[in-house]
């Protein structure tokens, strides 16, 4: 089963769902959806997240090497959660803040996008083989300064003086109400 003939409207199925849309990276246009209700400017909607999640994927292999997981985006009235499918495809799922539990939702949303994306695996050709190390050019020798682009873009990333550490416990205290 490949990513595009998932049972989309399976995802509905989860507590607190209200739509779901299959996105094509490349395109940044909904291939599939599914939805309780139509949504307003639905396209708009896909552009967004494709563009919000190619950014965020991005940003995380730039800080941590590795793919992403999940993205979520909360707002007061909706979660949206978006997950980088392998061949170049977001899936987006919207769920309903008062009623779902983004949790149980996260979970079961991954097991339905993985639940194409394995199966296809194991259906794909052997990779050919590659060339041997030997054969390739070596990098070149002498220390190799670790990137601080970060650093150079946010500055120190964290404060311990005493006026942050105030600033934190007073909009601590304000979400708390007292």
């Amino acid at each position: 089963m490949s990513i595009e003939n998932v049972a989309w409207g399976d995802a509905l199925d989860i507590v607190g769902a209200r739509a779901v849309t299959l996105i094509a990276l490349d395109s940044r246009k909904p291939l599939r959806s599914h939805a309780v209700d139509p949504l307003p400017d639905g396209e708009n909607v896909a552009e967004v997240a494709a563009a919000l999640a190619e950014t965020a994927a991005e940003l995380v292999r730039l800080t941590d090497g590795a793919g992403m997981d999940d993205l979520l985006v909360t707002g007061p009235a909706w979660f949206h959660l978006l997950r980088v499918v392998d061949g170049g495809w977001v899936a987006h799922l919207m769920l309903d803040r008062r009623v779902a539990n983004l949790a149980l939702a996260r979970r079961e949303f991954r097991a339905l996008v993985n639940s194409a994306t394995v199966q296809e695996r194991s259906r794909s050709p052997a990779l050919p083989r590659r060339t041997p190390a030997a054969n390739l050019p070596r990098p070149a020798s002498g220390p190799v300064e670790p990137s601080n682009w970060f650093a150079t873009v946010a500055g120190e990333p964290y404060r311990t003086d005493a006026r942050t550490l105030r600033r934190v416990r007073d909009g601590l205290r304000q979400l708390d109400g007292g």
